[in-house]
């Protein structure tokens, strides 16, 4: 992620969406996962992939042979209330700002 924050492709870690080519051992164990994902690296959105599929400018990983790494800016807009990049956002026309998931919480909040 820091490279991409040099070259400018993101700002922080919530403005990445991070591709993940996971070698084959791996692919059966996150699948599913890439909510967690997203929370434990602390990016809007993480993607999983085989290493087939991830792009040929992603970074080899070192820790983990066959592991691939690509880091994009993130799609969808900006949740004002958690930051994190969604889709969702301005899908409701009474919580327009915000995510999904942060609509979810405000209506239960009573908000």
């Amino acid at each position: 992620m820091e490279a991409a924050r040099q070259a400018k492709v993101i700002g922080h870690s919530l403005d990445a969406r991070v591709t993940l080519g996971l070698p084959e051992g791996l692919s059966g164990t996150f699948a599913g996962q890439e909510e967690l994902l997203s929370t434990v690296c602390i990016v809007s959105q993480a993607v999983l992939a085989s290493t087939s599929d991830v792009l040929d400018n992603a970074i080899e990983g070192t820790a983990i042979p066959g592991l691939k790494i690509l880091v994009e800016a993130a799609k969808g807009a900006k949740c004002e209330r958690c930051w994190v990049w969604s889709d969702t956002v301005g899908k409701d026309a009474e919580q327009p700002t915000v995510c999904d998931r942060c609509r979810e919480a405000l209506t239960a909040l009573g908000n």
